[in-house]
């Protein structure tokens, strides 16, 4: 698996910039066969969601999002460490310091939309 390849294509899929086969295939500097094996992996194993939009005439996602190919920690561990730190970020010990609550709470609230 080349995965700069892998990780330029849904790049192109993501700005929906691909064009047909045969340009996507100079882009990545491939053939047009290789081109078409690598999006049917895509759909495979990442279970993307990639079609050809006709008028765009570009390969694009049906839904929003995009293939991670970069391994992530749990969800949920993500969390409950950005959580952590910014409790150890805005608060003392023994100080509660109520006019910092409103700063943490969108911090809470960025960190979990993010997830």
């Amino acid at each position: 698996m080349n995965l700069p390849l892998y990780q330029r294509l849904n790049e192109l899929i993501c700005i929906r910039n691909t064009g047909p086969v045969e340009v996507l295939a100079e882009k990545l500097n491939i053939s047009p066969r290789q081109v078409k094996y690598i999006i049917k992996k895509m759909r495979q194993d990442c279970e993307a969601p990639i079609c050809f939009d006709n008028v765009r005439q570009s390969y694009v996602y049906t839904e929003k999002g995009r293939c991670d190919f970069k391994f992530r920690a749990n969800n949920k561990e993500i969390v409950t460490e950005a959580i952590d730190e910014a409790l150890k970020k805005y608060f003392s010990p023994l100080i509660l310091a109520w006019y910092l609550l409103p700063d943490l709470i969108k911090e809470i609230a960025i960190l979990t939309l993010a997830v």
